[in-house]
């Protein structure tokens, strides 16, 4: 991890961060005790013009995927099937396709 990158994403988050897993070196996955879930482009990082090519300064993409305000209690990737998936404190399951940053579906318990 080049240091630097955390604190760029998790501005992205007005809450408190629960969670974060990374998917393979492609996306960074996080979230937070305001149930927002991002998801951030690591492969395609804008770099700061003139600067070597370590100086980062932000994601390229960042998918903000928020239905509800429940808390976020863990967040998974999986290699195999390019996905993440976030799990609320009332057990809810959202998934995200991490190849195209985008929400999937949900599984509401209860």
């Amino acid at each position: 991890m080049i240091l630097g990158i955390e604190k760029h994403f998790l501005e992205k988050h007005p809450a408190a961060v629960t969670s974060m897993s990374f998917y393979e070196d492609k996306a960074l996955v996080s979230g937070s005790i305001d149930g927002r879930v991002n998801i951030a482009d690591l492969e395609n990082l804008d770099r700061k013009k003139g600067g070597s090519s370590n100086t980062l300064i932000r994601f390229s993409k960042c998918q903000n995927c928020q239905d509800r305000k429940i808390p976020v209690a863990k967040v998974d990737t999986s290699s195999e099937y390019g996905i993440a998936m976030a799990v609320d404190i009332e057990g809810n399951c959202r998934f995200y396709d991490v190849l195209r940053f985008r929400k999937m579906g949900k599984l509401s318990s209860g």
